[in-house]
């Protein structure tokens, strides 16, 4: 990480400011200013609440892309027999639920 972070400083700190807003609502001030400003990726609480995050996302977005295939072959087909309302209904609550 330390030879990279002569390279990589200069990015971090000249971000669009769209994408500072997202890091500080996500990580909170202190952990942004951590990760990102300093690349300080030791373990610490900022980086556990990092990583949970992104696997958080990472779960969400793919959950998400996998009914693509789904809900294409629905429209297709004009129609939505042989969905299972329990399935729809276990779904849902396991997503209001995370």
């Amino acid at each position: 990480m330390e030879l990279l972070r002569p390279y990589l400083l200069p990015i971090t700190h000249a971000l669009p400011t769209p994408l500072v807003t997202l890091g500080h609502s996500l990580l909170g001030p202190q952990c942004y200013t951590q990760l990102v400003l300093r690349l300080d990726l030791r373990p610490s609480p900022c980086l556990s609440l990092a990583i949970s995050k992104a696997l958080g996302l990472g779960i969400i977005t793919l959950s998400a892309i996998v009914k693509v295939p789904q809900i294409l072959k629905l429209v297709h087909a004009q129609s939505a027999r042989g969905i299972s309302l329990l399935g729809i209904l276990l779904e849902t609550c396991g997503h209001v639920v995370t």
